[in-house]
């Protein structure tokens, strides 16, 4: 495993997955856990407050796009009525800048939106002139 852990070119998933899936046979669970992580008293509404007022928020977070955006609702940083936009796994500066395009025009004529960017997206867009206009 240590091996695998240790590869440093784009096989290192896939050998990681290997050795995992050979150690991982004839296991019987005998406990499951989950952590979360609880908000503090008072940030979503004290999120509310700073939105009312017209003030954007920016969270950035390593964590996966699906569990960026639970957060982000339980947070209030989007609610229900939140108009979404996603631009996310991008392959190249060309990619994020049609994703991130798309999404403008999707959210221009809205008041209550969010932007969903991956940090791949961002990369190549962080990269490029065009992205940044």
């Amino acid at each position: 495993f240590i091996a695998a852990r240790n590869t440093i070119d784009e096989t290192k998933d896939d050998k990681i997955a290997e050795v995992s899936a050979r150690i991982e046979k004839g296991l019987k669970f005998i406990g499951v856990t989950a952590v979360e992580d609880r908000l503090q008293d008072g940030v979503p509404d004290t999120i509310r407050t700073v939105k009312d007022m017209g003030i954007r928020l920016w969270v950035l977070t390593g964590d996966k796009t699906e569990t960026a955006v639970d957060i982000a609702k339980s947070c209030m940083l989007f609610s229900d009525s939140t108009v979404m936009a996603y631009a996310v796994l991008s392959q190249n500066a060309k990619d994020a800048e049609d994703k991130l395009l798309k999404a403008h025009e999707k959210l221009e004529s809205e008041s209550d939106t969010g932007l969903v960017l991956d940090g791949q997206t961002l990369l190549h867009a962080l990269k490029s002139p065009e992205c940044r206009k």
